[in-house]
């Protein structure tokens, strides 16, 4: 059974400026007391001490929502930073805004609260990956750099202690039906006479120019999304987290707070209109790539596209990222790491004399090139 720290109730935020306490939980081993964590390659809460085990998850994760059903449950995210009371070592150490678990930062006892937004998730992807197999996912990326600095493998720590965030997603689902109007363009050629200049000579030559010939088309195209992702935190960089895509989400269990524990944990900061918004427009954009597919041809005019709309559905689900930042020459670059599949995806330096050295490659051959025909040319061949 967890054990709780009492704290004043927060159903009723203070005003703005002052500090909430929180209840938090724990869960200490049934068996040697020690503070259990949810390790990845077990699957379940277990002690590192004994070995203890606790039962592993069954439940699955619930389905998705009705759209308006589920935006009617959302106000905007609760942005109340507080502070907790360790419930092993007693320090006070503060909570931040939209964080609703952490680890002591004296005594790593993980330390968990109920959620403040009036959304909670539906689900849980648990890590799987532990974090020293997270460590050498990173080291075989930061290798495999193109136009790295040569020095950057040595200079960064790729043992540099990881943080494992369960990173609050919107997954968003819609069946899609869509009407076009457009042209295909197919490709032809005709030879044309012109006057140019060849070996410091005026002479007419032959060319093929390339046209295209315009059809008007319309038709339809229809496409079923699930489970489209849309990362709603922001203190990792959205960007590389939206790229940690896929996600195996048929993986993931029902809301446990078991699964957590030892992890930091983010609730949402973006609202679900504005995920839903965001879910929208990629929506509308692999539909226009399914127009212009569907049109074919060698070029493709789109003149609109009328899309309807049906059984839209939502949720929300964490999913687990391991990730940290490697300084380099004054500069701080952020990498993240998908905590199921391995997949790593950061910011990296660029090696500036390796780029200039293969564009000055790239020129001396094309003069090569030029040089070797004047002289073919010189010759008669």
């Amino acid at each position: 059974m967890p054990h709780t720290h009492t704290a004043t109730n927060h159903q009723h935020p203070p005003p703005k400026g002052s500090t909430m306490r929180f209840e938090v939980r724990h869960y200490p081993c049934p068996g040697c007391g020690a503070e259990m964590k949810f390790a990845p390659s077990i699957g379940a809460l277990a002690c590192e001490y004994c070995g203890h085990e606790e039962p592993k998850p069954e439940t699955p994760a619930p389905g998705p929502h009705p759209l308006e059903e589920f935006k009617r449950q959302e106000s905007g995210p609760v942005e109340e930073e507080g502070e907790v009371s360790c419930p092993k070592c007693g320090a006070t150490y503060p909570l931040p805004a939209l964080r609703q678990a952490s680890c002591c930062p004296y005594c790593e006892t993980p330390a968990l609260r109920d959620p403040l937004n009036p959304v909670a998730p539906d689900g849980v992807l648990p890590f799987r990956i532990e974090e020293k197999e997270a460590h050498s996912h990173f080291a075989r990326w930061i290798g495999s750099l193109w136009f790295a600095p040569s020095e950057l493998s040595r200079v960064v720590d790729a043992k540099k202690k990881l943080q494992g965030y369960y990173i609050p997603h919107w997954l968003f689902d819609a069946d899609t039906e869509s009407i076009y109007q457009g042209e295909r363009g197919d490709a032809y050629y005709e030879t044309v006479e012109r006057m140019r200049v060849v070996n410091g000579r005026e002479q007419l030559v032959r060319e093929q120019v390339r046209k295209i010939r315009w059809t008007p088309v319309a038709g339809r195209v229809a496409r079923r999304f699930r489970d489209l992702p849309i990362c709603a935190e922001g203190r990792l960089p959205r960007r590389l987290v939206a790229a940690l895509d896929p996600w195996p989400f048929n993986d993931a269990f029902s809301n446990d707070e078991k699964l957590l524990c030892g992890f930091e944990v983010q609730e949402y900061g973006v609202p679900l209109e504005r995920g839903h918004s965001e879910a929208v427009e990629v929506m509308k954009n692999r539909i226009y790539m399914d127009v212009l597919e569907d049109i074919g041809g060698d070029e493709q005019r789109v003149h609109g596209i009328d899309t309807r709309w049906s059984d839209e559905r939502g949720r929300e689900l964490l999913l687990p990222v391991w990730a940290t930042a490697f300084r380099y020459k004054s500069k701080e670059y952020h990498y993240v790491i998908n905590g199921v599949t391995g997949v790593v995806k950061g910011e990296r330096p660029y090696s500036y004399w390796k780029i200039a050295g293969l564009v000055a490659a790239i020129a001396l051959i094309v003069a090569m090139a030029a040089y070797w025909d004047q002289i073919r040319a010189a010759l008669g061949f």
